[in-house]
């Protein structure tokens, strides 16, 4: 331990009145949970997923739920992201032809760090019944699953590039 006045002159921390965490330095930790929720529901929310006048149309009505944990950390002027999260997303779809309006479910039950971006789970629920509901419940696992899984990874971007520059800003600027 360094002696009063014997410090590491880059030590830009010291007694400090203001408080400042000067180059976010020391550690802080910032909950991120309400900003993930309002910006997977602005990306998933009221999309056309698939749509042509010779086989109908998919597409999301609503996010019924996102749950979990979000942080930001900074530490040493490094930034950490962790973050498990789980979605509901409703949806609903019609066969040309048909009058059936299919609906259900894109469960998406684990968010996180640790799990590469093409292996993230998305299960498809269908909640209505009658004659296509199984066409159309196929067609939101073959267009829906893809779309939802690239959506999440714009969330995933947009947490490290937005996160990152409102942490560092508000810290600088303070």
């Amino acid at each position: 331990m360094a002696k009063v006045g014997e410090g590491d002159p880059r030590w830009l921390v010291q007694n400090r009145e203001d408080g400042k965490n000067v180059n976010n330095w020391h550690w802080s930790e910032t909950d991120c949970y309400q900003w993930s929720k309002n910006k997977i529901t602005s990306l998933l929310e009221n999309l056309t997923i698939f749509q042509t006048e010779s086989v109908g149309y998919l597409k999301t009505t609503s996010v019924g739920s996102v749950t979990g944990e979000c942080t930001t950390n900074i530490r040493k002027g490094k930034t950490i992201f962790y973050y498990e999260l789980s979605a509901k997303v409703d949806w609903e779809g019609q066969l040309t032809g048909s009058e059936d309006i299919i609906k259900g479910k894109f469960d998406i039950p684990y968010i996180s760090e640790e799990v590469d971006d093409d292996k993230m789970e998305v299960t498809v629920s269908c909640t209505s019944s009658g004659g296509s509901a199984g066409k159309v419940t196929d067609m939101a696992r073959a267009q829906g699953i893809p779309f939802i899984q690239k959506k999440i990874c714009e969330y995933i971007k947009q947490l490290k590039e937005d996160k990152e520059r409102l942490t560092v800003l508000s810290s600088k600027s303070s």
